[in-house]
């Protein structure tokens, strides 16, 4: 990992060989999602949760229904996020899904795997 993200994060999207490919998802609801791992119910309630308690509203903010993608990444829970990749401060799901300390550089499931194997 490099020293550019907070400690105990090293984001999938940000490794190689996906390093500077564009991580974020447009869903059908014109939601624009900062990667794959909020594409869930669940994980896009960590995420909204998250927002709120840092007084965001990211279904309105990451809605790109009467909005460019750009102004999407101009809004207050865009920015909050990109920022937590170096202070710490983002969803849970970042932890859990990209974090540095993984026996396997990937998620919990994906370790979870070899113990099934094992």
């Amino acid at each position: 990992m490099s020293g550019e993200f907070a400690k105990g994060l090293d984001p999938r999207c940000c490794r190689q060989p996906f390093k500077g490919k564009i991580p974020e998802t447009l869903n059908a609801t014109c939601l624009l999602k900062p990667c794959c791992y909020y594409s869930t119910t669940s994980e896009w309630n960590v995420l909204v949760a998250w927002a709120n308690e840092n007084g965001c509203d990211a279904a309105s903010d990451l809605s790109a229904k009467d909005k460019t993608i750009d102004q999407v990444k101009e809004s207050p829970t865009w920015l909050l996020f990109q920022e937590g990749y170096k202070n710490g401060n983002v969803p849970t799901t970042c932890y859990e899904k990209c974090s540095d300390d993984q026996e396997y550089l990937g998620t919990k499931e994906a370790n979870n795997w070899k113990k099934v194997e094992e």
